[in-house]
């Protein structure tokens, strides 16, 4: 009966592929950190584990030390002296 239904799975590695080169375009992070960068955690949560993921993590952090208004430093800052 499987042979009757149609298979997606070339259509489904194109998506993917589309997908992750979005991601991982310079322009995609530099945007998001700048307009949305706490959708990089939510990213980071839900992308399994894999090269790629890991190559988001690192241009998405490096993206946030960059700008020195960015969330990051925000965050930084506000979390000096925590345990005082």
């Amino acid at each position: 009966m499987r042979h009757l239904f149609p298979d997606y799975k070339k259509s489904e590695e194109v998506a993917a592929t589309i997908i992750r080169n979005i991601l991982l375009s310079e322009q995609f992070i530099s945007q998001m950190v700048g307009r949305r960068p706490y959708l990089g955690i939510s990213i980071m949560e839900v992308w399994t584990r894999d090269g790629n993921r890991n190559e988001f993590i690192q241009s998405y952090l490096w993206k946030l030390m960059e700008e020195p208004s960015s969330v990051f430093y925000t965050e930084l800052r506000n979390n000096q002296n925590m345990r005082s």
